[in-house]
């Protein structure tokens, strides 16, 4: 009879604690900052932005020795000359080394101004960019789903609480398949944000 009875308490007890707990769909409503982002492939993008841009210079620079070796007047000549050492020194510049502390810095400056707005309707906006859309959360929250217009971009879910948001994603562009890690972290609600805009509009 007692096992009967601890069976059935410990029952209520886990069903009042769940639920207590918040859905996901609540947890996501608010304002995220990020906080963290890791590049997960920095060194293979690196490498095909460096291919890209000096394919690039290789181009210019080929056209511009091809037009100065036709030139007969010296002033015109050395105008294409001073043309063609500064991007011969642009490339000199372009080191994958060089190319990862720009890429890193870039980050760096999102950390704290990358902003996303959840709201309960479903509608999202960006706060660094001014995008907006919609989002959506697959049944058991392990996916992330924000839409653009046309265009989806998933974020699969590593870590989900209610102050924590861990994501990880592939984006591509043109050549380059970029993997992050992006961590974001709760901040104010979306209700705070959009009066904060509203009075900065007013003004």
């Amino acid at each position: 009879m007692k096992k009967v009875f601890y069976s059935l308490a410990f029952v209520a007890i886990v069903s009042i604690l769940s639920s207590c707990s918040p859905k996901p769909e609540e947890m996501i409503l608010g304002t995220w900052t990020l906080s963290n982002i890791e590049i997960g492939n920095a060194d293979e993008v690196a490498q095909t932005f460096l291919d890209m841009q000096v394919g690039i210079l290789d181009q210019q620079i080929l056209q511009l020795e091809e037009m100065t070796a036709t030139i007969e007047e010296e002033l015109e000549k050395e105008t294409y000359l001073a043309q063609l050492n500064e991007l011969k020194a642009q490339k000199a510049g372009f080191t994958l080394e060089t190319i990862k502390e720009e890429f890193s810095k870039e980050f760096d400056n999102m950390i704290g101004s990358y902003k996303l707005v959840f709201n309960e309707d479903k509608s999202y906006k960006s706060l660094l960019d001014d995008k907006e859309g919609t989002w959506a959360l697959n049944e058991d929250a392990s996916v992330l789903t924000i839409t653009e217009g046309e265009r989806d971009v998933t974020f699969n879910i590593k870590e989900f609480t209610e102050s924590k948001l861990d994501v990880s994603f592939e984006e591509s562009q043109g050549e380059m398949a970029v993997k992050m890690n992006m961590t974001f972290t709760k901040g104010e609600t979306s209700e705070e944000v959009t009066e904060e805009v509203t009075e900065e509009e007013a003004h």
